[in-house]
């Protein structure tokens, strides 16, 4: 469902591309992000190191990476003295716009390359790296680079044209983790607010799933016969709640497919007593359509 097949066909992906693309996807759900689709592509590439950078323009420093083939020790020299100030590429790359691959060789002459730095680079053994900026926003830049050393040589052209094969897949599968990395950040953070809410309060995604309830509510649903959880779903007792329950779940689920608004609503549980289970619910588009439910004794 990801491939892109207006930017490459089986015919010019190999058996490799293949796996490194697979490796790409497979970071959105990995514990370690990106590093294997890392390790994979400088070993594919005659690299000797890869990172993704998110950096951030003002002021310049690095936000997170991934990486592979460079030590522990490397990294956090490189982070704890905010090295990208010094590094000419990387710097150069943080302001440019989206496109494809880049040789920094080929841009020598715009990067006013410095004696400090051929010095540093000589210590580092470096003779050439590709980079491409897979994404930007005003305030930061996802950036991609691989180095090589002098053993290994240049990047060619033609090098860099395979490369931009990958291109759509990377910029696709990156924007992806962010958007998912997003929502879970934003999820932990409303949960961590209904946590504090003294209410019972039930948290439900778009599919009408019960994802948390706070203490409150677990305490309530072990005291209150009305309604209850199964199977991660909420179950009312009373038939005409259920139901009015189960239309106002299909139009969230409308809305978080773009077919209507949706805000919130209420129902009533009647007790056998005097008083009533007020059930209001808020949706948050913002949180991807997460819906809060919450419970009370008054009408």
């Amino acid at each position: 469902m990801f491939l892109d097949h207006n930017a490459a066909t089986t015919s010019t992906f190999s058996q490799q591309d293949t796996q490194i693309v697979h490796a790409l996807y497979a970071g959105l759900t990995d514990r370690e992000g990106f590093h294997h689709f890392l390790d994979l592509l400088s070993t594919a590439n005659n690299a000797c190191a890869a990172e993704l950078v998110v950096i951030r323009k003002q002021p310049l420093q690095i936000d997170h990476l991934w990486y592979a083939g460079l030590s522990d020790e490397f990294i956090d020299w490189y982070t704890q003295n905010n090295m990208i100030k010094q590094d000419l590429v990387s710097r150069y790359a943080t302001f440019q716009p989206p496109e494809v691959f880049h040789s920094a060789l080929s841009i020598l002459d715009e990067l006013g390359v410095t004696e400090d730095y051929k010095r540093w680079q000589a210590d580092q053994n470096m003779l050439d790296s590709t980079w491409l900026v897979v994404h930007c926003t005003d305030t930061h830049t996802t950036l991609l680079t691989m180095q090589r050393t002098v053993e290994q040589g240049a990047y060619q052209s033609q090098e860099l044209a395979r490369l931009n094969l990958l291109v759509p897949f990377i910029r696709q599968a990156v924007l992806l983790y962010q958007q998912v990395d997003y929502r879970t950040v934003a999820q932990k953070t409303l949960i961590s607010v209904v946590n504090a809410i003294p209410q019972a309060t039930l948290v439900l995604n778009e599919q009408a799933v019960v994802i948390h309830a706070n203490p409150s509510a677990k305490t309530f649903l072990l005291e209150e016969s009305l309604l209850s959880v199964r199977n991660e779903r909420l179950m009312f007792q009373q038939r005409g709640v259920q139901q009015a329950y189960f239309r106002s779940a299909v139009h969230v689920i409308r809305a978080s497919m773009g077919q209507g608004e949706y805000e919130s609503d209420a129902l009533f549980l009647h007790r056998a007593g005097p008083d009533s289970i007020d059930c209001t619910d808020k949706t948050h588009g913002k949180y991807g359509f997460i819906t809060g439910w919450c419970f009370s004794d008054h009408c």
